[in-house]
């Protein structure tokens, strides 16, 4: 990763690790895309889990709502 820093009107550019840049990051074109990828991957088994069991609790909390409703009266 290059940085490029701007001192006194002087743009410098250099190549340091990305913690120490105090500049603005240029990346090149392949590291632009490794940030586009994104370091994780969309799991749609877990999305689906997690989707399922918040639709179970939601229904649940529903019918536990009504019945104490009912029970008030």
């Amino acid at each position: 990763m290059n940085c490029l820093t701007l001192d006194n009107n002087v743009i410098s550019v250099s190549t340091v690790p990305a913690g120490d840049c105090t500049g603005y990051a240029l990346l090149s074109p392949v590291e632009y895309q490794q940030t586009l990828e994104g370091p994780f991957t969309f799991d749609a088994a877990l999305f689906s889990e997690f989707v399922g069991w918040f639709l179970l609790s939601f229904v649940s909390g529903h019918i536990a709502g009504r019945i104490s409703r009912l029970m008030r009266i």
